[in-house]
């Protein structure tokens, strides 16, 4: 792009170097036409009213051609007669009309060359600046097209985030009700299991009692009695045996109710606790892609400032091109309906114009050069703050993931495992020993990640510990071998 404002700045400055030219060349024109008229006057004998004549007509055209604004440089003054033109006015005059007969043609043949000179540089730059304009346009169509891109993009991820959120309430929903579920079993647990209890308590005394009879019934044998108070005792000790082997039923089936709740209560922990897992992992997905969304949002907003830049430098160059055609016109230029310039006619006013046009050129180039290398040095330091934002992002995901992990672990542990934890705390000096190795491990993995040189020297001391550690196996084994072999020999 600043090639292009480059060259159309030199064919700017080429246009006006021919306007300087044109207007030299109109005015040794215009002094050989005033040189002609003079000799012919000369031959006529009107001196006084030809000189009158001469400055009438050279003040007339000029005003119809080139409007009012226009400043006419005045022309050189009339020259004295001496007196050898006097004596000789008969062969002075023939000689500048042979000169003025020869020179129109010759300068009217180079006049012409530089006319389509000019008109060639000019169609040729207004052919530039309509090309550079269609490029700009494209290029402008092009950003819009990525700008749509990006937007159907965020808009795709704000609806899988919203998604994702909903998801996340439903699985947050089946936990509560998990939740729920497993109070209620623990809660008919406690209950069947206090009712056991009691039960057995009241069994246990029974079974002390049928056994404190039984006793006594022994005791009784051994003593002398009746026939009548053995057959007593003996449906007494039936009834006993039969009362105890209900019992031992009842027993039985409540310990198999009492393990079946116990069943029920770790399938419903497992549930609750796959429930969490689930939530957890729906949840770290849902806060990556707010990272996404997040950084598709602020790629869409770089570009669209981009956009609006590109915009209002494309604007400034619409008005620049306008201007010069303003002023290719104000300098008797036209155009067609395309934008290429058809007619030029020069200008017979002084290189003041064009020196203050040329200086408005040179500043114009140069507000848009610097313009451009300040928007290069913004847009370099944009790209260096969206990496350094990249990578804090990717670190901040990484060590928010591992200690949530960690955290979660910590937490959300195996039911054998809390147990455990709960008897003392050199179960969780343990747990926060490893969620410290953890953490480090996940720090200097990401240092390594950045830094390839210390990586490459954490391989070679890995490969290195391996071989040192196979060759320590390879002679403890020979040596092993070595003694039991002198061992084996008398």
């Amino acid at each position: 792009m600043l090639r292009g404002m480059t060259a159309f700045l030199e064919a700017v400055d080429e246009r006006a170097g021919q306007l300087a030219r044109q207007q030299a060349v109109g005015e040794e024109a215009t002094s050989l036409e005033v040189e002609m008229e003079k000799s012919e006057e000369k031959e006529e004998g009107n001196e006084g009213r030809s000189t009158n004549g001469m400055y009438a007509a050279g003040d007339d055209p000029a005003p119809h051609a080139l409007g009012s604004q226009v400043s006419l440089p005045p022309f050189p003054a009339q020259p004295t007669e001496t007196h050898g033109s006097k004596n000789n006015g008969g062969m002075a005059p023939s000689k500048k009309s042979t000169a003025a007969a020869v020179s129109p043609e010759d300068e009217g043949g180079f006049l012409q060359g530089k006319w389509n000179h000019v008109e060639e540089g000019a169609t040729a730059a207004a052919a530039a600046l309509m090309i550079q304009r269609d490029l700009e346009s494209s290029l402008l169509r092009r950003k819009d097209e990525e700008i749509d891109v990006l937007a159907q993009q965020v808009r795709r991820q704000q609806a899988t985030a919203e998604a994702a959120r909903q998801e996340l309430l439903q699985r947050s929903l089946q936990v509560h009700q998990l939740e729920e579920s497993l109070r209620a079993v623990r809660a008919r647990f406690d209950e069947h299991k206090s009712k056991s209890r009691r039960l057995l308590e009241d069994k246990q005394r029974e079974y002390e009692e049928l056994c404190r009879r039984v006793e006594q019934q022994e005791r009784r044998k051994h003593a002398p009695g009746s026939a009548e108070m053995d057959n007593y005792q003996n449906s007494k000790d039936v009834a006993a045996r039969q009362r105890e082997e209900e019992l031992a039923g009842t027993i039985a089936s409540l310990r198999r109710e009492q393990e079946r709740l116990e069943a029920q209560i770790a399938a419903g922990r497992r549930e609750a606790d796959a429930a969490h897992e689930q939530r957890i992992a729906v949840a770290q997905q849902l806060e990556f892609m707010q990272l996404d969304l997040r950084g598709a949002q602020e790629a869409l907003e770089s570009e669209v400032t981009a956009h609006q830049r590109s915009k209002a430098l494309l604007q400034g160059r619409q008005r620049e091109l306008n201007e010069l055609r303003a002023a290719v016109e104000k300098n008797g230029g036209s155009f067609t309906a395309a934008g290429a310039l058809i007619s030029f006619r020069g200008d017979d006013a002084g290189s003041r114009d064009n020196l203050l046009l040329s200086r408005q050129l040179l500043e114009k180039q140069n507000a848009l050069e610097a313009a451009m290398r300040d928007a290069a040095e913004w847009r370099r330091r944009c790209e260096r703050a969206t990496l350094r934002l990249e990578e804090e992002r990717t670190t901040r995901v990484n060590i928010t993931n591992s200690q949530q992990l960690t955290r979660d672990a910590a937490d959300f542990r195996p039911i054998s495992f809390r147990r455990l934890t709960s008897t003392g705390r050199l179960t969780m000096l343990v747990v926060d020993l490893i969620a410290t190795v953890d953490n480090i491990a996940i720090r200097f993995g990401r240092l390594l990640r950045r830094q390839p040189v210390l990586r490459l020297i954490a391989a070679f001391y890995m490969l290195f510990l391996h071989v040192w550690f196979l060759m320590a196996l390879m002679v403890f084994g020979r040596s092993a071998d070595i003694s039991i072999l002198n061992n084996k020999t008398p």
